[in-house]
């Protein structure tokens, strides 16, 4: 497939997007950039079929747009859970309902474990995609994913092919349910946002912060380190990450006592934060 593309996929060039002779897209990745002894192929094929438009109107394409049918994203439950204090259905509810969510916390205040322990309310069904540095998440109950690896020094080097940004934008023709990006450390906090608003809702990531509002302080910032965001005013990237993100969680860490410091819930608090954060 490499050959026929003029390309070649090697360990240190380990990804290939190409399209087959019939139409079919294909993300291939080989180790290191996923577990060893496996390969990853993603293969997508395009619908040769010609849907007539009586389809469209018969399986209720339009209803939602014409007030027929309301879109389901459960906020009114998830108000409710959040107003009533029950936080620990909260969050495993926003977890399975595809809440695109970020744990922020300092070191080693549990950030990663918090995490994993949330995977375990994903929807089986689905298929996750993640992508870490060193080999951290494991699955007891999922079985359709693919774990994709990045060198921990990657992210520093100008020039590298595998780093979180580029495994993030392969993932587009990977087409997985959930990404779970273990940490947002520099400029793929951009290639996250944008991928979380392009059908990979019920993401997870986590970020070194003390709060809430320094998680978003530090997307932003860390944004900033892509040169696609060098020109976007700051109104701008405040008010992605606040749409982007529909939770974030702080976790603290006092002796030997972890305990959840705060959290943003985009339905209750972007306006909010939004004011006080946009001077």
């Amino acid at each position: 497939l490499a050959k026929h593309h003029g390309d070649n996929i090697e360990d240190i060039k380990p990804g290939l997007s190409a399209t087959l002779e019939s139409g079919e897209r294909c993300q291939v990745i080989v180790p290191p950039a996923c577990e060893r002894d496996t390969v990853s192929i993603t293969i997508r094929k395009p619908s040769k079929v010609q849907i007539p438009h009586q389809a469209y109107i018969d399986a209720g394409f339009y209803n939602r747009v014409t007030g027929e049918e309301k879109t389901e994203t459960h906020d009114e439950e998830l108000i409710a859970l959040y107003n009533t204090k029950n936080i620990p259905l909260f969050m495993e509810k926003c977890v399975e309902y595809g809440k695109t969510l970020a744990v922020a916390g300092e070191t080693s205040t549990g950030k990663t474990t918090y995490m994993k322990m949330l995977i375990g309310y994903i929807p089986v069904h689905l298929r996750i995609s993640t992508i870490e540095d060193n080999p951290e998440i494991t699955f007891f109950i999922h079985k359709n994913y693919v774990h994709l690896f990045y060198p921990s020094e990657s992210s520093d080097e100008k020039g590298s092919i595998v780093t979180p940004a580029s495994l993030l934008r392969w993932n587009y023709r990977m087409n997985p349910d959930r990404i779970l990006l273990t940490e947002v450390r520099g400029a793929e906090a951009w290639d996250f946002l944008k991928i979380t608003g392009s059908g990979h809702e019920g993401s997870m990531t986590s970020i070194h912060a003390g709060s809430a509002k320094e998680a978003i302080d530090g997307f932003i910032t860390r944004c900033y380190e892509n040169p696609q965001c060098a020109q976007l005013p700051y109104t701008f990237m405040l008010r992605k990450v606040l749409d982007s993100l529909d939770v974030i969680v702080s976790i603290d860490l006092d002796g030997n006592v972890r305990r959840m410091n705060d959290i943003y819930f985009r339905p209750i608090h972007r306006n909010q934060y939004f004011e006080e954060m946009k001077a």
